[in-house]
C-alpha cells in the first residue's frame, strides 16, 4: 500500500491489522503529511482500490486513463 496521505494511511494501517493469512506492505514516510480527503473520502477511496481526484489531476471527463501512479 501506498498511502498518499494521512487519513488514507489510517484506513490502509485498519484494514492491514485486521486482515488475516496475508502478506501486506505499507509505504510511508515518517514526516508530517497533508490531509487530502477525509477520513470518510480516504475509507472509500480505499475500499474502491483505484481512483482519480478531479482536483488533482487534468484527465479528461470520459476517457479511461492509460496508467495512474500516485503518491504523496
Amino acid at each position: 500500500y501506498l498511502p498518499p496521505d494521512a487519513n488514507t494511511l489510517l484506513s490502509v494501517a485498519d484494514h492491514v491489522l485486521r486482515s488475516r493469512d496475508h502478506v501486506n506492505v505499507i509505504v510511508a514516510g515518517k514526516q508530517p503529511t497533508f490531509d487530502w480527503l477525509t477520513l470518510d473520502e480516504a475509507r472509500a477511496h480505499c475500499a474502491r482500490g483505484a481512483g482519480a481526484w478531479e482536483w488533482a489531476g487534468t484527465e479528461d471527463g470520459g476517457r479511461e486513463p492509460d496508467v495512474v501512479l500516485a503518491c504523496a
